[in-house]
């Protein structure tokens, strides 16, 4: 795989940062990553998730009201 060292599994994220030019990943074990992008594939009640919904709320209040109960976007 291509850039295998970009991803990184078994990993619990517990705070997303959204920067001006980056986003910050803080995980349970100590880890930080920054980078441009965040994939998260931790299922529909994720903690990625969660944190997304939170900053697209802090910005666009009212946009993803339907999302927060939707399983899919």
């Amino acid at each position: 795989m291509k850039h295998k060292e970009k991803v990184h599994l078994n990993k619990k994220v517990i705070n997303i940062i959204n920067g001006n030019d980056s986003i910050s990943v803080k995980c349970s074990d100590g880890s930080d990553y920054v980078g441009d992008i965040v994939v998260g594939a931790d299922g529909v009640h994720s903690k990625v998730r969660q944190e997304m919904q939170t900053l697209v709320e802090k910005s666009f209040p009212g946009l993803i009201d339907k999302d927060k109960t939707s399983k899919s976007f």
